[in-house]
């Protein structure tokens, strides 16, 4: 079963129009309908249900609509909210639709038969192989100048540790004793 979408609103009054109840824009995206389609408002405290038009508002906030004062009535509200959703003959259907890509191959589909089925897989054919080449080494000529030997490590002296010098030293000033 599929459930139907619904929204609680809280409920502003008006007796400037009838059988209407203004919504904003959100709120009719929300429940998949247009302006001037028909909606079911429902009062959750005694269940009563009343069929009503939907008028799309900008002036209108996502937790408010203005209900027609003769819905009230007839719902016998004396709460604060009311739910609204569309009639069940407007819904589109009741099961889900699934679109199911279609797949095209380029080759015809046959059944597996019984012999295709413990058949072994055909073994890939190996890969081309290359003629291997000699690989040369390079020849020295009277121009090429001879490998070098690289110079061995020169040993590095350690860093020795010179004791810290001591600031000079001012002997105290002598005192003279009063008489």
């Amino acid at each position: 079963m599929v459930k139907m979408i619904e929204i609680t609103l809280f409920v502003d009054a008006s007796k400037e129009f009838s059988d209407k109840v203004k919504i904003c824009q959100s709120n009719a995206e929300k429940l998949g309908l247009k302006n001037g389609a028909s909606i079911e408002v429902i009062n959750s405290a005694n269940h009563l249900k009343k069929a009503a038009t939907i008028e799309v508002s900008s002036e209108m906030l996502d937790f408010a609509g203005q209900f027609a004062q003769n819905i009230l009535d007839d719902l016998l509200f004396s709460g604060v909210e009311l739910i609204i959703r569309p009639v069940s003959t407007e819904r589109k259907s009741l099961n889900p639709t699934v679109k199911v890509p279609k797949i095209i191959s380029k080759e015809p589909s046959q059944p597996p038969t019984e012999s295709s089925i413990f058949s072994p897989l055909p073994t890939p054919p190996p890969p081309p192989t290359q003629p291997s080449q000699p690989i040369t080494a390079p020849e020295i000529t009277p121009t090429t100048p001879p490998p070098q030997i690289p110079p061995e490590p020169q040993s590095i002296p350690e860093p020795q540790i010179t004791p810290m010098p001591l600031p000079p030293q001012i002997p105290p000033a002598p005192q003279s004793i009063p008489e």
